[in-house]
């Protein structure tokens, strides 16, 4: 069977009841993953548009559950990856904005209502051997590749740089891996569909990304500091924290007298943010109590 991902969804505008019965019309979602759902045909026609009831707002697993009862058949491992992966990766980014305040503000927030379907995700056929790529390793897969240049693409119109799209996109597509896998787990856990015995069975390729092992560190080692009481007073080093100024010094660790002192957190993110200097090894240097421990705390989690 050859379908692709819109038209899983678009078989829904016959029965707008039950899928606002499984959804919520949730106003705490981004309206850039509102536009990104409607860019990948993860809307209800009846609704209109990008102000559709999404899906994404519940559980994927109530999702393809009632799919399957709509069906009244055994659902495929295609449909699953129809299914779930859009949303999934939908909740990746909806939720990576919304921790960072510094990519909220620059993400317009103006939901665009003329938003249409990525011809991308048009011409995407999903065929079994792309949707077990998914299931497997989903930010190493076809279908992650064609959600991330379309995720890109606005990105970039939305006036950010070509560094900041492929750390945020990388990001959104190895989280949308652990938000697919979970969904799977649960469905099979309250049906016996062949099609996600067959994904478990498979042998696993062994995820060696990166990214699992910086993001348990960032969560557990580095968010938690700022939040950290100073001393035994009831206030954190965040409430009380004020950015630092710095010089810049030679060779030889002489401050340089002709360059004016700048705020250090400043320095640092330009710094960062230049493919040409990102990969550098930054130096802070300065006396026993001057706040360098507390500005690497501070910048860390920013």
């Amino acid at each position: 069977m050859k379908f692709n991902i819109p038209s899983i969804w678009q078989e829904n505008d016959s029965e707008p009841n039950s899928i606002a019965e499984l959804t919520e019309l949730s106003a705490n979602t981004t309206a850039a993953a509102l536009g990104l759902a409607a860019a990948f045909g993860v809307t209800n026609p009846v609704f209109g548009g990008t102000a559709a009831v999404l899906a994404f707002a519940s559980p994927v697993k109530q999702v393809i559950e009632r799919f399957t009862r709509k069906w009244n058949r055994e659902i495929t491992i295609q449909e699953i990856v129809a299914i779930a992966a859009p949303l999934a990766y939908l909740k990746s980014f909806d939720s990576c904005i919304k921790r960072n305040s510094i990519l909220g503000k620059k993400i317009d927030q103006e939901q665009n209502e003329e938003t249409k379907v990525d011809s991308r995700i048009k011409n995407l056929t999903l065929n079994e051997q792309l949707a077990t790529n998914a299931l497997r390793n989903f930010h190493r897969s076809e279908l992650a590749q064609t959600f991330n240049q379309i995720l890109s693409d606005q990105l970039i119109k939305q006036g950010l740089s070509e560094t900041e799209v492929k750390i945020i996109v990388s990001w959104v597509a190895w989280e949308t891996g652990r938000y697919l896998k979970e969904a799977v787990e649960e469905t099979s856990r309250s049906t016996n569909l062949s099609a996600i015995n067959i994904y478990k069975n498979a042998s696993q390729e062994e995820d060696s990304s990166p990214y699992k092992s910086i993001e348990c560190y960032l969560e557990e080692q580095i968010a938690t500091l700022p939040k950290k009481k100073v001393f035994k007073e009831e206030f954190s080093f965040a409430d009380i924290y004020i950015p630092l100024k710095a010089t810049s010094v030679d060779a030889n660790g002489n401050v340089s007298e002709s360059v004016e002192p700048f705020i250090l957190d400043g320095w640092a993110e330009r710094i960062l943010r230049d493919p040409k200097t990102a990969k550098q090894v930054i130096f802070i240097q300065a006396g026993a109590g001057r706040g360098k421990t507390v500005f690497c705390r501070m910048f860390a989690d920013w």
